[in-house]
């Protein structure tokens, strides 16, 4: 009895996951062909829309400890608030810094004091929202 319980339950994880294996076809695949062709060729299928806007949305199985990005401790939270805020510069793709709020940056003094000047179009939120 044990024996034949086995064998059904790994029949079933193997369907199981070959059913999740099994490809998918495009609804938007029509097969029809695009473009000119010549007699034995056949032309490439129409490229399908480009995605130009990425929406992720990210879910927290508990409430936040904190709103404070300075003393939150947890990744996810930390990552929710640092997607709520914008520092005066970014690092593009390469590391280097590049204006985020801030237009201009620069010291007269080696360093002891910054100034920033800001872009006028940022908008501003304070304690009262």
């Amino acid at each position: 009895m044990k024996k034949t319980l086995a064998i059904l339950l790994s029949a079933g994880m193997l369907i199981g996951m070959l059913a999740g294996c099994a490809p998918t076809k495009d609804p938007a695949d029509t097969g029809a062909q695009t473009g000119p062709t010549t007699a034995g060729t056949t032309a490439p299928p129409a490229q399908a829309k480009e995605i130009t806007d990425w929406v992720h949305y990210q879910t927290l199985a508990n409430e936040m400890e904190t709103f404070n990005i300075l003393f939150s401790q947890n990744n996810k939270e930390l990552s929710v608030l640092s997607n709520c805020i914008d520092g005066l510069l970014t690092n593009d793709n390469y590391g280097k810094l590049i204006p985020n709020i801030a237009q201009e940056w620069g010291t007269e003094d080696g360093g002891l004091n910054w100034t920033f000047k800001l872009r006028n179009d940022v908008k501003w939120v304070d304690y009262q929202g």
